[in-house]
Formats: C-alpha cells, structure tokens, sequence
C-alpha cells in the first residue's frame, strides 16, 4: 500500500476495518485517509462528517478535512484549515509539515525539517518515517544516523489528494 498502484487494495483493505471496527473514531479517521490516498473522494467525503463529531483531537480532525477539501480542490478553504491549526494552543511549529504537504507546499515542509536536522534533533525527524510523503534525502544528519538502512534509497509518495496537484 505505498504505491498509488494499489487503489483497489486500499480501498478494500480501508472497506473492511470500517466494517469490523467502524464505531472507533480512529479506524475512521485511517480509513478517511486510505480512501483518499486511492483518490475515493466521495467515499471518503462520507466519512467526514463521523470525524468531525467525533472524540478525536482538534487537530487530528482539521487535517481530515484538509486533506478532503485538497481533494475536493477546494484550497482557500484548506488553508483556512492552517490556519486554524496554527491557531491551537501547546503546538511545535514543527507540526506544520503535514499541513503543509497535504496543501503542496513541500518547500516549507521541507524548511521545517531542515531546522531539526541542523540542529541534530534525529529524533523528532525519525518521527515523520511513518509518513510515505517524507523524503529523508534533504536532512544528512538524519542519514547519517540511519546509514545504510535504506533511508537513500526510500520512495517518496506525494499524497494524491494535496493541493496544487
């Protein structure tokens, strides 16, 4: 699931949790995303509105819609989103990568990055592996402490959904 060739698969594997496991907001709010990822906008739209009433942080809920408002290409309304987020209390400046590449601006994103890298935090970087859009070429400290595991040779994959597609 870390192609945009996997679609039917996503879709399928994103169908299912919802089937079994549909009253736990977090399994919707993963669904939301995979069906995204397989560009299922409509699908996805339907799920929407059971994140926003749902117990889910604040945040976590307006990086949903962001990501379906992009979809949707409704970009002014998906940075209204960030601005929002920017808005919210106790938050790293750092947290603005995902915004920032579910909207399509990867130089920002990248700038944030840069900063942890410069100032050695591994750590903190190591965190956004999980995500498919992170490139770790750009950050040598971050390779350096992960040499030869595979971090050179990642692919990277741009969310389908982002803004400015």
């Amino acid at each position: 699931m870390r192609t945009p060739a996997d679609t039917d698969l996503m879709r399928e594997i994103a169908m299912m949790a919802l089937d079994r496991f549909g009253d736990d907001a977090g399994i919707v709010y993963q669904a939301h995303r995979q069906l995204l990822y397989a560009m299922d906008v409509d699908e996805a739209g339907k799920l929407l509105p059971r994140i926003q009433n749902s117990p889910l942080p604040v945040e976590t809920i307006l990086y949903a819609e962001m990501r379906q408002l992009c979809a949707e290409n409704r970009t002014d309304e998906a940075r209204a989103r960030l601005a929002r987020i920017r808005a919210l209390e106790n938050r790293e400046r750092v947290e603005d990568w995902l915004p920032l590449k579910i909207l399509g601006e990867d130089e920002q994103a990248e700038a944030l990055m840069a900063e942890l890298d410069a100032a050695g935090d591994i750590f903190a970087l190591r965190s956004y592996l999980i995500y498919p859009a992170f490139d770790a070429n750009p950050f040598p400290n971050l390779l350096e402490a992960y040499k030869g595991q595979g971090l050179e040779d990642r692919e990277v994959i741009p969310p389908p959904f982002r803004c400015g597609r």
